[in-house]
C-alpha cells in the first residue's frame, strides 16, 4: 500500500490483523444495568421537574401546587440580603433569580413563582418571595451603641499606632 504525499511517498506494510474482542454479556451485565438504572433515574428526575414546573406556573399565588407535585414541603428562610445568602440558596443562578429575576411584585409585594432553577446537575429550585423589605438605613437609636463601640475601637487603634 502506498500513498502519494506532497513530499514523497508513504509506504505502509500490514503484518497482521487481529479480530475485535467482544466482551461477553456476563462481563458487561453490571455496567449495562447501572447505565440503564442511571438513565431511568434521570428520566424520572426530568419528568418530576416538568411536573413541578407546570404546577408552579399554574399556581401563581403560592408554592402549594409545586409542593404537591414534588412531594416535599417548601422551606421558608429568614430575612437575608445579597451579602448574606443562606448556604442552601448560595448558588449563582439562584441568587440571580432572587435579586434580578422579577420575583418581587410592585411595592415589594409577593410576585410570581420562579421557573425551575437547576444547579449542580442534580438540584432544582422553585422560588417564591413571600415578603420583601427594601434596603434601608437603620435608625440611629438602633445602631448607636455599635457606632460608639466602633469609634472607640478606631480611636484606640490610632493611639496605639501613634504610640501615645
Amino acid at each position: 500500500m502506498s500513498s502519494n504525499l506532497r513530499v514523497g511517498f508513504l509506504i505502509v506494510r500490514l503484518d497482521d490483523i487481529q479480530p475485535a474482542k467482544v466482551k461477553s454479556l456476563d462481563e458487561v451485565r453490571d455496567d449495562i444495568a447501572a447505565k440503564v438504572k442511571h438513565e431511568k433515574a434521570l428520566d424520572a428526575y426530568y419528568a418530576l421537574q416538568q411536573k413541578v414546573s407546570d404546577a408552579a406556573s399554574n399556581d401563581t399565588e403560592s408554592l402549594a401546587g409545586a409542593e404537591q407535585a414534588a412531594g416535599v414541603k417548601a422551606t421558608q428562610t429568614g430575612w437575608f440580603s445579597k451579602d448574606n445568602l443562606p448556604e442552601e440558596l448560595n448558588f449563582k443562578p439562584v441568587a440571580d433569580a432572587i435579586f434580578n429575576g422579577g420575583l418581587v411584585g410592585e411595592n415589594g409585594a409577593p410576585g410570581i413563582n420562579s421557573d425551575i432553577i437547576t444547579v449542580d446537575g442534580d438540584r432544582a429550585f422553585v422560588l417564591r418571595i413571600s415578603e420583601h423589605k427594601p434596603e434601608a438605613v437603620k435608625p440611629l437609636a438602633d445602631v448607636q451603641e455599635q457606632v460608639k463601640a466602633l469609634v472607640q475601637h478606631n480611636k484606640a487603634e490610632q493611639q496605639a499606632e501613634s504610640g501615645c
